[in-house]
């Protein structure tokens, strides 16, 4: 190899190593800061999104006033910012003598909703609307905590970004929020990590105009974690208590025994748009072999399907409840537009319901009041099948005239 050769190539390799140099330390380069509030949501919402991870964050929250400086309670998030999905656990410090605080609760927010618990092992939908300022994003909100703000109602100021702040001796990117009360005024400020654009702090200070400041302090730590390290059903709201209790299957298995099940599945679409969901699967109490009762997401009551076999069906009619329900002169019968099904419309009575009715009016108040399971439906449909008899009680509270609900669910049974 000659001497003018070896001089190219020893020429081309330096010249690559400072290319390779010069591009290494472009990578390591701080990106440049946002200078707007939705620049900085944008960032923190890329941070959110990192593609075959979650990220866990722990929110370490102190409130400090007068007496001094206590714990409050700690929040975890689960957050799959790709899927658009998160989940929480609360816990309230064990010190905090709270009676109208939960000591911890787990919830899901999954799209534009969220999953709350209510009763023990029962959890309902309602919708997320809590947002930052000048953001849009739900999973940002949620992690700031925006429109929680604990308790503050009055109107908050637009953010701004403040340049030069630290957060414990480290540079931070800072939006303050101001806003002031009848009584006294606020002050909101997030401490983000310039580097990975993760929330590092937020402080609320309250500041009464009589003097004296509370103080509430989150702390916040990260780290991403592998989904496949969490349980398959992690962000199932009915892990938590969404929808059909958990032995649901195995119950409609044993009550489709004596006569087959009729349902409408899991989840259920009215033509209205309105939604419901298989509740709860009570055990029966007039014969029937199963009973359905469906809740709108909400909590609020739907209606009830319940499966009787013929021959129980007939007895039921035998029965002082079947022979109030039954009775034309107190309960009208018809059928449904759709046709030979059999329509009860149950009258609302006049409360209070004499014990000793004078007038035919009076006199079947006293019917329908001896049922109260007649008054929660309003409407009940009897659709006669080959295998079954299947009642459908519609228990919403729509008016006499409306039978929209019922004619949907009559037409959408199949069997199971």
């Amino acid at each position: 190899m000659n001497s003018m050769f070896r001089l190219c190539l020893f020429t081309l390799a330096l010249a690559s190593a400072v290319f390779v140099a010069c591009g290494d330390e472009e990578a390591r380069a701080p990106a440049e800061p946002p200078h707007t509030v939705a620049e900085l949501y944008a960032r923190i919402a890329n941070a959110l999104s990192r593609p075959d991870a979650v990220l866990y964050s722990r929110a370490t929250t102190m409130v400090a006033d007068a007496g001094g400086e206590r714990p409050d309670h700690v929040t975890e998030y689960w957050i799959d910012g790709v899927n658009g999905r998160a989940r929480t656990q609360y816990t309230l410090d064990p010190s905090v003598d709270a009676y109208d605080r939960a000591a911890s609760a787990t919830a899901i927010y999954e799209d534009r909703y969220a999953y709350i618990p209510d009763d023990e092992d029962e959890a309902l939908r309602q919708e997320y609307r809590d947002r930052c300022p000048e953001s849009d994003d739900a999973l940002i909100a949620l992690l700031l905590e925006c429109g929680t703000y604990y308790g503050l109602y009055f109107p908050l100021a637009p953010p701004r970004l403040e340049d030069g702040r630290e957060y414990d001796d480290d540079p931070a990117l800072v939006m303050v929020q101001e806003g002031y009360g009848l009584h006294d005024r606020a002050v909101i400020t997030a401490f983000v990590d310039p580097s990975t654009f993760l929330p590092i702090a937020e402080t609320i200070e309250i500041i009464p105009d009589a003097g004296g400041t509370l103080q509430y302090t989150t702390a916040y730590i990260h780290e991403f974690v592998d989904p496949d390290s969490l349980e398959a059903s992690f962000f199932d709201p009915r892990s938590i208590g969404y929808g059909p209790p958990p032995s649901w299957e195995q119950t409609l298995d044993e009550q489709g025994r004596e006569a087959p099940v009729y349902w409408v599945g899991e989840e259920y679409t009215a033509a209205s748009g309105d939604e419901y969901v298989l509740a709860r699967l009570p055990d029966p109490l007039y014969g029937e072999s199963a009973h359905l009762i469906y809740e709108t997401p909400e909590g609020l009551v739907g209606f009830d399907i319940l499966v009787f076999s013929p021959e129980a069906w007939d007895a039921f009619l035998r029965s002082d409840m079947g022979l109030r329900l039954t009775d034309r002169e107190c309960v009208p019968q018809s059928t449904l537009a759709r046709g030979e099904v059999q329509l009860f419309t149950i009258p609302w009575p006049e409360f209070p319901v004499s014990e000793t009715p004078q007038t035919p009016e009076e006199v079947c108040d006293l019917v329908v009041a001896k049922e109260p399971e007649l008054i929660r439906w309003g409407h009940l449909a009897v659709v006669r099948r080959d295998d079954a008899v299947v009642a459908v009680g519609d228990a919403s509270g729509t008016p006499a005239a409306d039978t929209a609900l019922l004619e949907d669910v009559v037409r959408d049974l199949q069997r199971r």
